[in-house]
């Protein structure tokens, strides 16, 4: 078991300790401001519980916050504000645990983005650690996932934290990259390109901004639409039979009546699109 000293101390320790190649460096990449919540801690599914406890969970905390910091990829606003700024949302005594009312002072805050963590434990040598990245603007979640964690406190906290971190700055790399600015193809190109296409060899539009066209009843079966930009396209009764849309972004989208048995739609954004009859 852990004891309260030893843990305090190794936490001060990591106040100061570098990150060496845990994450890599994002130096040269314009740091955008994240707000980062307290790793909560949630014991009422252990079967037993110890002093210190909870203290694992302040623990990772502090590596968290220390490798997001270290990676320059983000500038995190400081955590005695985020801290405050809880407290007083939760004055009427409604804890501020949803994704709106953290989005709203992420938002005050002036964060581009914003992660939770809870760290729950099962056994002494099992925990679960969870994390979740959001776009602040959209509300989108980037990330979500959760892993098993085996081992004793300290190896826990530090192994999670740093797998955290890196799945963190890997979502939000991916997010940058979906972001950047696209080239925008013409009718014309786009008309050219679906006829040059065969069972063979199925259209390849990934990364494409086809936003605001009209391109109701086209034939993109099979197409490779993954990463595509279709803000406010009119895709009525278009033709997207198993079209990977992988990460596409359909936000507006009319796809009234569009077929899209088999299509992929992992992660693609389809707020506010119009799918009555699809």
């Amino acid at each position: 078991m852990i004891s309260l000293r030893v843990l305090a101390h190794v936490i001060g320790l990591l106040g100061t300790a570098t990150l060496g190649s845990a994450v890599p460096a994002g130096a040269l990449q314009p740091k955008e401001p994240l707000v980062l919540f307290p790793v909560a801690f949630y014991g009422k599914g252990a079967n037993s519980l110890e002093p210190g406890d909870s203290l694992v969970a302040v623990m990772t905390d502090s590596i968290l916050r220390g490798d997001l910091e270290q990676s320059g990829r983000f500038e995190l606003v400081d955590r005695s504000r985020v801290v405050q700024a809880l407290a007083d949302a939760e004055k009427g005594g409604k804890e501020c645990v949803t994704l709106e009312c953290r989005r709203e002072l992420s938002r005050k805050g002036g964060a581009t983005w914003m992660v939770t963590a809870k760290l729950s434990k099962t056994s002494n040598l099992i925990w679960y650690l969870s994390g979740q990245l959001t776009d602040v603007a959209t509300g989108r979640r980037l990330l979500d996932d959760e892993v098993e964690l085996k081992g004793i406190a300290e190896d826990i906290a530090k192994g999670g934290a740093h797998s955290l971190a890196r799945r963190i700055l890997k979502a939000a790399e991916s997010a940058r990259t979906l972001a950047t600015p696209m080239a925008r193809m013409d009718p014309a190109k786009l008309k050219a390109r679906l006829a040059a296409a065969s069972g063979d060899n199925p259209p390849d539009l990934s990364k494409t901004d086809l936003s605001g066209l009209d391109l109701s009843g086209v034939d993109f079966k099979r197409a490779n639409l993954t990463g595509a930009r279709l803000v406010g396209t009119k895709l009525a009764g278009a033709n997207l039979f198993t079209a990977d849309l992988t990460d596409a972004v359909l936000t507006d989208a009319d796809l009234s009546k569009a077929n899209l048995d088999g299509s992929v739609l992992r992660r693609a954004n389809l707020q506010r699109a119009n799918l009555e009859g699809a």
